[in-house]
């Protein structure tokens, strides 16, 4: 690693500070106004490759990721950041090879165990997914994230109500951890406790307005007790918010359907199609 000068340091210290506030946005504005001035160090280039990423910017956090690993191929930090790069870009294949490689110089680092049990849940390899969680979860028996991570997986595998249980534990130990409530109303929501389910989501909405999954989960709630006119405007915020989310239109086009509204169907059903031209759903509807 190169020495930091004085004024470099300075600006890394802030980003630092803007990050440790989850304010990414912050971090990556003093830091790519450094950049356009100065030469910039690895640490700034890293930094502003995890502001990026943080913000949801994943293409442009890739470049500098890559860039990092390819000169440091032992920086552990360097390495998780770029696999977590390739989680969020759903390229899951490469996000294992780079967790694999970093846990060969540390096979006990907490947040990379979690990581690459993340990464082998998507790809469906849902024993080794298991056996990382365990890990993880050995040596930091109280993680929120792990938990609710796992409680996911024993989803996968048919076992909800020890699901049920890990979602609630990991909300003992953070009871504002939305992602963990998200759990724990779908867990009920697959289990048929529908109030119980509803309620929750509910929660997770007031906390999080726009948060598209559990506008969805709600709506898929009030479709199971048979009030589609309730789930209808919750699916026409969670489309509204993200017009590219497939699974809100299928919903949205699958409530249309079951009010009876056949064009505004058809519609929600050639907007799923047109993200994804293979949802099989969306086809079945449309007879194609």
């Amino acid at each position: 690693m190169v020495r930091v000068k004085p004024k470099e340091q300075k600006i890394l210290q802030q980003a630092q500070q803007f990050l440790s506030h989850n304010n990414a946005s912050a971090s990556k504005d003093i830091l790519l106004k450094f950049a356009r001035n100065n030469k910039a160090s690895e640490y700034t280039i890293y930094y502003l490759s995890l502001s990026h990423a943080l913000l949801g910017e994943l293409n442009e956090a890739l470049s500098p990721a890559v860039a990092l690993v390819k000169k440091h191929a032992n920086n552990i930090e360097f390495l998780k950041l770029l696999g977590g790069i390739y989680h969020g870009l759903q390229q899951y294949d490469q996000a294992i090879k780079i967790f694999s490689r970093a846990l060969k110089i540390n096979n006990n680092d907490f947040q990379l165990l979690s990581n690459i049990a993340n990464s082998l849940k998507e790809t469906h390899q849902y024993e080794e997914a298991e056996s990382f969680y365990i890990k993880s979860l050995s040596i930091q028996a109280n993680q929120p994230d792990a938990l609710t991570n796992y409680g996911l997986l024993k989803q996968v595998n048919a076992k909800v109500d020890e699901a049920i249980e890990l979602h609630k534990k990991a909300l003992q130990l953070s009871p504002e951890h939305i992602n963990a409530q998200y759990n724990l109303a779908y867990a009920y929501n697959e289990k048929g406790e529908n109030e119980l389910s509803r309620k929750i989501y509910s929660e997770v909405i007031d906390a999080d307005p726009h948060h598209v999954r559990a506008l969805c989960g709600i709506a898929h709630v009030l479709g199971k007790l048979k009030q589609p006119e309730k789930a209808l405007p919750f699916l026409q915020r969670a489309v509204k918010i993200n017009p590219n989310d497939e699974h809100a239109h299928l919903n949205l086009g699958i409530t249309h359907n079951m009010m009876g509204d056949q064009d505004l169907a058809e519609a929600e059903f050639k907007n799923v199609l047109r993200i994804n031209p293979e949802n099989q759903v969306a086809k079945y509807y449309l007879a194609i």
